[in-house]
């Protein structure tokens, strides 16, 4: 092989392999860039899911309240009642009353 083609054919493989490093080098940096996007995006999401995470609490911390709230009051209406049925009870007895499923 001659001088002039093997110093055109390394020529050639130099360009081939600095163009080929510049496209690795565009694809890194195209990499990078999406990585650091990436990265806001997942913070912004772990912020967001934080806030919604203590609104969670908050409302479930509410709804606890409540229950015990709504607990104590149908069980004093329970109490109430059967207190009330064992009046009705003793009132149709002197009254002698028969009641609708006595027949």
């Amino acid at each position: 092989m001659s001088v002039i083609t093997q110093d055109w054919m390394l020529k050639l493989m130099v360009s081939i392999f600095l163009l080929l490093l510049g496209a690795n080098g565009w694809w890194v940096k195209q990499f990078i860039s999406e990585m650091r996007s990436f990265r806001k995006e997942f913070s912004d999401a772990q912020q967001v899911s934080a806030a919604q995470n203590q609104g969670f609490k908050d409302c479930r911390e509410r709804c606890d309240n409540h229950t015990t709230t709504v607990n104590v009051r149908l069980n004093e209406h329970s109490k109430t009642l059967k207190v009330h049925g064992e009046d009705i009870r003793e009132i149709k007895t002197k009254l002698k009353i028969k009641s609708h499923d006595e027949g």
